[in-house]
């Protein structure tokens, strides 16, 4: 039954979503219904899907696995593909829990879903459903703006426009890589649609300026860092038209203005207070040039450079071109998208650099309309360079996605590796993979104190892909980045810990304490004796990764070490020194198979996570000065609890509690009530914390101990 639901949701979607751009495509309807007839029609509308056919091709051979941003959403999509089929109604409150509370919310995957369950799962898949759903209505969408622009255009010029943007290079390249936030340049390319429909907001029209706010959210809810784009269209849609009005001496024209500015900046405003107000604290009060801090490091020039490489310098000189020509036309959209581009970059590079692929999508707007307008002007004074520049972009695709030797390159065209990749080392990593399985499936948990391309947590479980529900996932969470992150209390709780030698790194020691105080200490420090090397893994890069038992636990002494090591680094994040000094009396922890957990954070604070099958235990030595052991038992994530589970039968677990091996208290503890206790532990040696799944199954059974303490 829920498949028929979730298909015939998925219609309802679709219609929505495909009329919307439809609406917004008659220009390039027109012209294609106009120029050919119905054979041509399919030819050419089949032609439509060859950059996408070109990456799952390229894709489906090759050996490689995809980790952190390149992997995020896809991971999300398999996750939520099988969410969404099973039980359709829990995928949707996923969707508005995911926006309010996790950094990558599941909201681009929603669109993405009937294609993955019909294309598949795979990495090439994905990409191919990416390119459907969002590249190809970009591009329809933009080439149709373009006609509006400028309909007395050559018609055999007006057919290549939609073949310009989906062969455009720098679209590619984030999209190549698993990037779903080209879905963003769909809703920017309706806003501009709408914009340059209301004579750039100067004619008052409620109508399109509520769907330019419902629009904006959209857009912020897509990727949080289009909140960039979001504030600079407000900002520049104001000025363009300020000054328009007082060179024309309009006052109903800013009047206009204002009144739907207004409407599109009160609706979303008032959306994100009312029902997203987690999300609207997470965006707007949350410092991340702080949190990105370690990310951002190159100076402009360096970023210019690397913009550079990315879109290729032909691409930029055909582009500065085109804008220029808008500008010397005055016409009002290059001064728009020029002037908001420009305040995208000040605002950005505050943040962060210029670095990640995705982000580059901020830039698009500019640099893909200069350069179709580049291309125009050319092919009106000469068709042979006009028809150069399509063929330059082949050219460049080429070397991005095929000829892919950068040293060989002409530095004009661009130089992100987009070929297929192959690691020499990834049956070693999959060897690796099954050994930490066969760990897992005992019980014992593992921690990958590693953090750059050739290992790292993320690496180790993903070449399982796409079996999400392989045991790998059960790898514990490694903290990578100072500041950001925090103390690696899950480190002290794993039996097992993979290290490197060289230590891996990607933002460098003096960012990763979090890595590289750690690896080092438990190669040649103070912690060497603590662990027993039990298998090595040669990787890439000249890197061994080395696989150690845990023996005995650290002692008070060596916590107050790490302690004050971490205190001297960063005496303004508690979070950094923030140790659970409980992982000094911890030994023998289960953890519960399925979602099972079993984790500290913070100093007083335990995550005891039960399985379907397995209960996940801790036992505690004790000491003879220590009286009583006291805890509040309660549930994490309450509001998500009550929002995506059954609040009636999730969430309740039985606490177990055993002193010496002997049962104590055996307690049912439910969400819905916290329980404080405090148990006598003087004359017991050792105590023991077991919890199961309760009377129901272990679904949001995320159960903790807060206040944690020995007394």
């Amino acid at each position: 039954m829920n498949i028929y639901i979730s298909a015939l949701l998925s219609l309802v979607i679709y219609f929505l979503y495909f009329s919307c751009v439809f609406s917004f495509t008659k220009e390039l309807r027109g012209a294609i219904i106009k120029n050919t007839s119905l054979f041509p029609r399919v030819i050419y509308t089949a032609g439509l899907l060859l950059p996408g056919i070109i990456l799952l091709l390229l894709l489906k051979n090759e050996r490689f696995i995809y980790f952190w941003d390149y992997a995020g959403y896809w991971v999300k999509s398999i996750d939520f593909t099988k969410l969404y089929f099973e039980n359709p109604f829990a995928a949707m409150k996923q969707i508005y829990s995911s926006i309010n509370h996790d950094e990558y919310n599941t909201l681009p995957n929603l669109l993405l879903t009937p294609a993955n369950k019909i294309l598949g799962l795979s990495f090439g898949s994905y990409v191919f459903s990416i390119y459907l759903v969002y590249c190809l209505p970009f591009a329809l969408l933009l080439s149709s703006l373009i006609i509006k622009l400028y309909p007395d255009i050559n018609q055999k010029l007006k057919l290549l426009l939609p073949y310009i943007i989906i062969f455009f290079t720098p679209c590619l390249i984030p999209m190549r890589y698993g990037f779903v936030d080209i879905a963003g340049l769909v809703f920017i390319a309706l806003v501009l649609s709408i914009f340059v429909n209301t004579n750039y907001f100067r004619n008052l029209n409620i109508k399109q300026a509520v769907i330019t706010g419902i629009l904006m959210l959209l857009l912020i809810f897509t990727r949080r860092w289009y909140a960039f784009w979001f504030v600079a269209f407000y900002c520049t849609a104001f000025l363009i038209n300020f000054i328009y009005s007082i060179r024309a001496k309009s006052f109903i024209t800013i009047k206009n203005t204002c009144i739907n500015l207004f409407i599109a900046g009160i609706i979303p405003t008032v959306i994100m207070l009312v029902l997203f107000f987690p999300f609207f604290k997470m965006s707007v009060l949350k410092d991340y040039s702080d949190i990105y801090s370690a990310y951002r490091q190159a100076s402009l020039l360096h970023q210019l450079n690397v913009s550079n490489l990315f879109f290729g310098s032909l691409i930029l000189i055909i582009s500065g071109l085109g804008l220029i020509k808008g500008i010397i036309e005055k016409r009002t959209l290059f001064y728009f998208l020029f002037i908001s581009t420009s305040i995208i970059v000040v605002l950005f590079i505050r943040v962060n650099d210029f670095g990640g692929l995705q982000h580059y999508y901020l830039l698009i707007p500019l640099i893909i309309v200069g350069f179709i307008i580049g291309t125009m002007f050319l092919y009106k004074h000469n068709k042979v360079i006009g028809i150069a520049c399509f063929a330059m972009l082949l050219v460049n695709n080429y070397f991005v996605f095929g000829y892919n030797t950068p040293e060989k390159k002409v530095p004009l065209f661009s130089s992100i590796e987009g070929q297929p990749i192959y690691r020499s080392d990834y049956y070693e990593i999959d060897r690796m993979a099954n050994v930490v399985n066969e760990l897992h499936e005992k019980g014992k948990r593992v921690y990958c104190l590693a953090s750059n391309d050739v290992l790292n947590n993320d690496i180790l479980k993903n070449i399982k892909l796409p079996d999400i529900n392989n045991s790998i996932f059960k790898l514990l969470p490694t903290e990578h980045v100072d500041k950001r992150d925090r103390f690696p209390n899950a480190l002290f709780l794993a039996d097992y810990v993979i290290v490197t030698d060289p230590v891996a790194l990607h933002l460098g020691e003096d960012n990763q304490q979090v890595i590289s105080y750690f690896n080092n200490q438990i190669l040649n420090g103070f912690l060497k004796d603590h662990y027993t090397t039990i298998e090595k893994f040669p990787l890439k890069n000249s890197t061994t990764a080395i696989l150690l038992r845990k023996d005995k636990a650290v002692s008070n002494e060596e916590v107050e070490i790490m302690r004050d090591h971490f205190k001297n680094l960063y005496p303004d994040y508690p979070n950094m020194y923030d140790i659970n000094t409980s992982i000094t009396k911890s030994i023998n922890i289960t953890r519960g198979d399925g979602y099972g957990e079993v984790r500290f954070e913070g100093d007083e604070t335990l995550f005891l996570f039960p399985g379907h099958g397995r209960e996940s235990t801790i036992s505690f030595k004790v000491n003879e000065k220590e009286k009583f052991l006291t805890f509040t038992a309660t549930f994490d994530n309450k509001e998500v609890l009550s929002e995506n589970c059954n609040p009636a039968k999730d969430g309740e677990v039985y606490l177990t509690m055993y002193k010496d091996g002997v049962l104590e208290q055996k307690l049912y503890i439910t969400h819905k009530k916290d329980s404080t206790i405090t148990l006598p532990v003087e004359n017991s040696k050792i105590i023991t914390l077991s919890a199961d799944k309760g009377k129901n199954e272990d679904y949001c059974d995320w159960f903790k101990l807060t206040h944690l303490h020995f007394h």
